[in-house]
C-alpha cells in the first residue's frame, strides 16, 4: 500500500517531469494556467509547507520571471529563488565530496564509481570551478539588488510601499552597518535574509563596495532631480541628457544570461548525481 510519503513524491516527480521538458514555450498562457492549477490542487494540498521544491520547480519559477523579459517588480521572488538554486548546487557538492570519500575508502573492496563517474565527479569538485560558481551567484545576487534598487527609484510610492532605506538595508547591509541609527536593522537583516547567508569576509567586503556604489546612486539621483540643469552641468552631462544616460541601470539581458549559466552549472551537477545516488539507493 502506497504511503503518504510516496504519495508526495508522486505528485512531484509528475511535476517535476512536466517541467522538465525542453520544448517549453514560456510565452504560452495554457501552459501556465495548468501548471498553476495542478500546483493549486494536487500539490499544495498534500505537500507540506517546508518541502523544499525540486530543481525543475525551481527553475520553472526562476525562467517564469525572467522570460520573456525580466520582470523587475520580482527581483525579491528572484532572489529567494537564488538562493533555493545555491542550496541545491552547495548539497549536490557535499553529496559528491562524500561520495568520492566513500569510494576512496571502499577501493580495495570493489569501487562504488565507474572510472567515468569518478572523473566526472572530481571534475565537478574541483575548487577552482566552485569558486567560479560561488562567484557568478554572489555577482547574480548583487546585480539583482542594483537593478532593483533603481527601478524602485523610478517607481516608488510613499504613500504605498516601504521606505527605500528598508531595500538598502536588505540588499547591502554590510555597507550601511557603519551608520549607528540602522546597525541593529543591518544586523538582523544579515541574519534573515538569506542571500546573505553564510558570506565570507572577502563576499562582505564586496557588499560594502556594491552597496556604496547603491548609496552613490541614490544620493546623485537625488541631487538630479533638484536641479536636473545644475546637477548635469557640475557632473559634465549635457543638459539634455537622459536619466539613464546619467545613471544607467545594470544591463537585465546580462543578469538574465548569468543566471541561466549559473542554472546550467546547477543542471550539470545534478543530472550528474541524481543517477549515481539512484544506482547507491
Amino acid at each position: 500500500m502506497e504511503t503518504q510519503e510516496q504519495a508526495h513524491s508522486a505528485i512531484i516527480a509528475a511535476l517535476s517531469r512536466h517541467l522538465s521538458k525542453n520544448d517549453i514555450d514560456y510565452g504560452d498562457a495554457t501552459f501556465h494556467r495548468n501548471v498553476y492549477s495542478y500546483v493549486k490542487n494536487k500539490v499544495i494540498p498534500v505537500v507540506p509547507s517546508s518541502a523544499c521544491p525540486p530543481l525543475p520547480v525551481i527553475v520553472y519559477a526562476i525562467r517564469n520571471i525572467l522570460e520573456p523579459s525580466l520582470l523587475l517588480p520580482l527581483i525579491p521572488h528572484l532572489l529567494q529563488l537564488l538562493v533555493h538554486l545555491e542550496i541545491l548546487r552547495t548539497d549536490a557538492v557535499s553529496k559528491m565530496r562524500e561520495m568520492l570519500r566513500r569510494d576512496s575508502k571502499r577501493s580495495s573492496r570493489g569501487s562504488l564509481l565507474t572510472q567515468d563517474e569518478r572523473e566526472a565527479v572530481e571534475a565537478l569538485v574541483k575548487p577552482s570551478r566552485l569558486v567560479a560558481q560561488r562567484t557568478i551567484f554572489r555577482k547574480v545576487v548583487h546585480g539583482c539588488c542594483v537593478l532593483h534598487i533603481h527601478h524602485l527609484w523610478r517607481t516608488y510610492d510613499a504613500e504605498k510601499d516601504p521606505p527605500l532605506t528598508t531595500y538598502l538595508i536588505d540588499y547591502f547591509p554590510a555597507f550601511f552597518e557603519r551608520d549607528p541609527d540602522i546597525r541593529a536593522q543591518c544586523v538582523k537583516a544579515l541574519e534573515d535574509c538569506p542571500w546573505h547567508y553564510n558570506l565570507t569576509e572577502e563576499e562582505l567586503e564586496e557588499n560594502r563596495h556594491v552597496g556604496a556604489q547603491a548609496a552613490e546612486f541614490m544620493l546623485g539621483a537625488a541631487q538630479y532631480v533638484e536641479d536636473p540643469k545644475q546637477y548635469c552641468m557640475n557632473h559634465g552631462h549635457h543638459v539634455d541628457a537622459s536619466f539613464d544616460d546619467i545613471f544607467p541601470p545594470p544591463d537585465k539581458d546580462s543578469i538574465s544570461a548569468a543566471i541561466m549559466r549559473f542554472i546550467e552549472m546547477v543542471q550539470l551537477a545534478y543530472d550528474t548525481l541524481q543517477p549515481m545516488l539512484d544506482e547507491t539507493s
